[in-house]
């Protein structure tokens, strides 16, 4: 079974929904995404099909892989610098906890002009 619903996010679930990832991005007009994931998987089966179907539907991306297990701040503005050099408009978040960590960072941060530790909330009170 496939199904789409809303709230607050849209979410698309069901086998085989990878190969709708283009159309989502098309949706979002969303023509040159980062994708973002650790090195392992860049190599994984999923990532270069999924890279590739992108491609196959006209949709360029760019691959970040340099994420670790437990991501530095470093990660987080290489992955930026990556997202601008490649003029991306979007970010697809692949794995487990760091790289989806890190790919919402690069989102967020992509669109700010201060530095990250400015959004640090560690010992406000």
């Amino acid at each position: 079974m496939n199904s789409n619903w809303n709230y607050p996010t849209t979410m698309w679930v069901g086998k085989g929904r990878i190969k709708d990832l283009s159309l989502a991005c098309k949706n979002l007009n969303i023509n040159k995404p980062l994708l973002v994931t650790d090195n392992g998987l860049a190599k994984s089966k999923i990532v270069v099909d999924t890279i590739n179907n992108l491609q196959e539907n006209g949709i360029l991306v760019a691959l970040y892989s340099n994420v670790i297990g437990n991501p530095t701040g470093t990660n987080v503005t290489d992955g930026v610098d990556c997202f601008y050099k490649n003029s991306c408009d979007g970010v697809i978040a692949f794995g487990g906890g760091s790289g989806l960590d890190v790919g919402k960072t690069i989102a967020f941060m992509s669109g700010q002009t201060l530095p990250l530790w400015d959004f640090e909330d560690v010992g406000d009170n």
